[in-house]
Parts: structure tokens; sequence; C-alpha cells
């Protein structure tokens, strides 16, 4: 195919994702985006490096520092509006619906596959990505922001994948491998899913291009070295952050919750909606809980493997699907069962069978008659995208308003705690305390151990004088996180403003143990030992508050009339 054909091609795929992703931009943050992202001091400088790839200790970013900085970089660049941002995720996006599309072509080139395919690879290739692109099961990895960690390594894995493919046919091939194993270091620092990338590359090579394993070792051993060497930069990261802030489930119990999940995730590709920011998916308690799942998964794992011995390109389809999902979607226990953003790279697989199933079909149809199949081909596409197209316009208006966007979580998962608690917060922010009252309380009613409920409602209350019950819903958050320093720390106040100046003191060393650089522990800590007469190791806290926020200025003030009171001595 010529090459203007090509570029015809690329640019009525890019057309096709930005037409539908504009509609994102007005935007607001949500869910998260505000911890990653409004509450991220990181994102506001480029230098030093080592700012610019941080993130705060508790950030979904933490163990992803290549996110960091683009979002830095975004930043810089653009601004710190939803809009911008957005439009960052837009942009990637759009790259890897390209990037999709080199490697669907190049597949279906391969001589591993029936010349008919050869003969339409481009066409096949472009209803494939613009399918997969203008998904509406996509708007949680563009229009939610925080899950650019999501859509860079999706972009970052496609390109290690097309960089290699690329390299097999090349007479140089190793500028090729070495631009994949870059790829795919930078993959890894972006989300840990990108950990079965070099599995991926190394099947897609025995399925699609060498005749056995014994040409894998002796043409690319050291380019696969290398590769699987990527992994080490992930294990680094993983080992060196802190999760403890992360309560997750049993593995048995998130294994088995998972043959719903994903079940459900097929349904939302071949019918995507309705869709839901927070699913708060519940775990499986019982054996009955598994059905319908089990026999839909287990079935479609059967045919993968059939599939791989008789007919291995469809197989490997299977595997795309089933390795890719299986670091959120297995016995590993995360936080959440389900989130609609793990299927990003998945639902490439679905996009790719989809668009192959029909071509068979049409030819079924229409034998010996290829102008006609084209025809249809064209129009069905156009239809199917079209579609899809409108359900993603659609669904990227939901995001125009947070308080919309977790009303419509609560009507469609009525007991999500977090949906309550964050549309609290929200309307605690707009000067409506009574309503944020009401839901707080409600997130407790459904959940009765979620913390962060607990948590604002005490503030709430404290800030509103009623210290008893404040008091109260403290004790509970600590008892469910006993590793709570903000709790810790304002349970002392409150506490201390009742009189209870030993339990006061006592909640603000545990803080301290928690976090030694906390400055508002230091603080509290050092008010009391100053009412009870310390004013030498009170003003040694004040001290240290003030090496930690030198403009803290109640710091100042308290450190002078610890000196003061000193002087009188």
């Amino acid at each position: 195919m010529k090459n203007g054909t090509l570029l015809f091609f690329g640019l009525l795929l890019a057309a096709a994702v930005v037409l539908v992703y504009l509609s994102s931009l007005p935007g607001e943050f949500v869910f998260d985006d505000e911890a990653t992202i409004v509450r991220n001091p990181y994102l506001e400088r480029l230098w030093p490096p080592g700012e610019a790839f941080a993130a705060p200790p508790r950030s979904p970013l933490r163990d992803r520092p290549v996110v960091s900085f683009s979002l830095s970089l975004n930043r810089a660049l653009f601004g710190p509006s939803p809009a911008s941002y957005r439009g960052g995720n837009i942009l990637i996006h759009l790259a890897a619906a390209l990037v999709l599309f080199g490697i669907v072509r190049r597949t279906l080139l391969s001589p591993r596959l029936p010349e008919r395919y050869r003969k339409s690879a481009a066409g096949l290739s472009l209803a494939a990505a613009l399918i997969w692109a203008v998904h509406p099961l996509q708007t949680q990895s563009v229009t939610y922001i925080t899950q650019r960690c999501e859509s860079l390594m999706g972009l970052f894995f496609l390109g290690t994948l097309y960089a290699f493919i690329r390299g097999t046919a090349s007479s140089r091939p190793w500028r090729w491998y070495c631009l994949s194993v870059l790829l795919c270091a930078l993959g890894m620092g972006s989300k840990a899913v990108m950990a079965t990338a070099p599995v991926i590359v190394l099947l897609y090579d025995r399925v699609f291009t060498a005749a056995g394993w014994r040409e894998i070792r002796r043409r690319r051993r050291w380019y696969y070295l290398a590769l699987f060497l990527t992994l080490a930069f992930q294990a680094a990261l993983l080992l060196t952050t802190s999760y403890e802030d992360i309560r997750t489930h049993q593995p048995l119990e998130y294994g088995l919750s998972q043959f719903g999940v994903i079940a459900h995730y097929l349904r939302l590709a071949l019918y995507p909606r309705p869709l839901v920011l927070d699913y708060h998916w519940l775990p499986v308690r019982s054996p009955a809980g598994v059905w319908p799942g089990l026999p839909v998964v287990l079935g479609l794992l059967a045919l993968t493997a059939a599939a791989l011995k008789k007919t291995p390109p469809l197989g490997f389809a299977g595997l795309w699907f089933f390795l890719i999902l299986a670091p959120t979607s297995s016995l590993l226990p995360l936080e959440d069962l389900a989130f609609e953003h793990r299927m990003y790279l998945p639902l490439a697989a679905l996009a790719v069978l989809g668009t192959a199933g029909g071509f068979e079909l049409l030819g079924k149809l229409f034998p010996g008659r290829p102008d006609r199949r084209r025809a249809w081909g064209i129009a069905l596409t156009v239809i199917i995208a079209s579609g899809l197209g409108t359900l993603t316009v659609l669904r990227n208006r939901d995001y125009y308003s947070a308080e919309g966007m977790w009303r419509q979580v609560i009507a469609r998962r009525p007991l999500n705690p977090r949906a309550y608690n964050s549309l609290g917060n929200i309307v605690l922010r707009e000067g409506r305390p009574g309503r944020a009252e009401e839901l707080y309380r409600r997130a407790i009613e459904v959940s009765p151990r979620y913390q962060p409920a607990h948590y604002n409602l005490a503030n709430l209350l404290a800030g509103r004088g009623e210290l008893e019950e404040a008091v109260v819903h403290y004790r509970k958050t600590l008892e469910i996180n006993p590793e709570a320093v903000e709790a810790h720390n304002n349970l002392g106040i409150a506490l201390f403003a009742l009189g209870e100046t030993r339990q006061a003191r006592d909640h603000f060393l545990s803080a301290l143990e928690l976090d030694p650089d906390d400055p508002a522990a230091h603080y509290n800590l050092g008010l009391i030992l100053l009412q009870e007469g310390e004013a030498s190791s009170a003003l040694a806290r004040f001290e240290r508050v003030l090496e930690l926020r030198p403009d803290y200025r109640p710091a100042r003030q308290a450190a002078s009339r610890a000196r003061q009171e000193l002087e009188r001595r």
C-alpha cells in the first residue's frame, strides 16, 4: 500500500480521536485527581529532576516516576487547569492508537496469516484501531486525568512491541531493539502492569516471527536479556515504596471475585453501559458468588489454549487479553477489585478479534465479491465507530461536574461508601456542612469500617465544637488504621481542648513515632509542654517546626513565648 494511503488512514484515526475527546476538555478534577494533581507540590517544578519524578508518599504516583514527570512537564508547558492535563492525555491516547494501527497492520502482513488478511491489512488495521480508540471504556484512561498512568503505560507497552516488530524486519535491527528496551523501561516507571510486556513480546516473536525457540535464543538472546532486565526497575520501585495505607483482600477472595469482574469487563466491551467511575465491587463470600463469571472465563481460557495449538495467532489474542489483565485480575490482592481503566490494553485484543470476525463473516456472505465486502466493511466500521464515539462523548460529559459524577456513582452503586464520602467532601467545600454530615454518616452506615468517613465526620464535628462525638469517630479511625498520623494529631487536639492533657500528649507522641517530621505534631506537643512549664522542651519542638516549615507563624510566636518564659526564670 502506498505511503499516501497510510498517511491518510493515520490522519483519519487521529481526527476521530480528537473529535471524540474534545468533549472531555471542560471537565473538572474528579476522584483522586485532587491528591494526584491539585495537592501535589512536586508538579510545580521540573528541577531538580528528583523533584519532578517524585510524588507524595500516599499518592497513586508514588511508584510511577515517569507519569509524575509527564504531569510536571504538562503543567510547565500548558498550565495547571484540568483541560491542559486532559489535552496531554488525549495526545497520549492518540499516539497509542497510531502505534496500535502500526502493530496490527504489520502483524496482518505476516506470512503466518492467510493471503486475504495481507491484502486487506491496512483497512482492517484502521478499523480495529479506530474501534479501540473511540470505545467508551477508554474514557477512564483518558478523561480521568490520574489514569494517565494506564494510558501512558499502554503507549510504552505498544511502543515496545512495535519497535520489536520493526527490528525483526530491519537490516539494522539493533537500533529498533534498543528503542524497544528503552520504551519498556519507561513503561516500567509508569505502571506495574508493564511487567507483562517482555512476556508478550516473547510470545509474539514465537507466534508471528521465529521458526522456533532455538531461533529466538540464537538470534535475539541479548535483546531479551536486556528486555527482561527492565523488570529490575519495576522491582526496585515496588521494593522501595511503602504501601502501608493499602488494606487489601485475601488472595483467594480476590481471585474468586475476578471471575465476575472479568465477565463484567467483557460485557462492557460489547455493550458499554452503564459505566461507573468507582464500582466498590464487593468480594465473593461464597462459592455461589463465582457464577456466572466462572464458566465464561474458564471457557475463554480453554478456547485460548486450544487456539494456541491449532491457530496460534488467534490464541495470541487470548493470551494478550488474559496476561495483561493478570496483574490486576488474578490472585494479587489490590485495594479495588474492579476498575474500567484496567481494560485499556486488553480491549485491543477484543477489537482485533471483532474486526477479524466481521471480515470473515463478510467473506462468507459475499464470496467472490471483494467490492461488496469492502463496501459493507466500511459501512459497518463507520456505524460501529460512530455509535461508540457518540457514547464516549456522552460519557465525557459526566466529568463536567465532580458532584454530578459522584451522584451518578451513588445512583448506580448505592453501597459504595467512597462515593458518599467523596460527595460529602465536595459539598463541604461548597459550604454545606449539614449535607456533608449526612453523607459521611451514610458512608458509615453502608460500611461501618470505612475509615475516611469516620475521620471526615470527626473533623466536621470538631470544627463546630462537638468534641465528645468527634473523639468517638477519631478513635474509630485509629481502631481501623492505627497509623493515621492526622487522626492522632486531631484526636490529641480534641482531647487537649477537653482537658485530657495526658491522653493528648500520648497521641502527639504516637503521631511523631509514625512521622518524626510531622510539623503539626511537634507544634501541638510543644503547646502542651509550654503549658506544663517545660519551656525548654517546648522551644525545641517549636524550633523543629520552623526547620520543617519556616513560614509557619504560630510556631514562631509560640517559640517567642517559650523564650520569654525561659528569660523570666
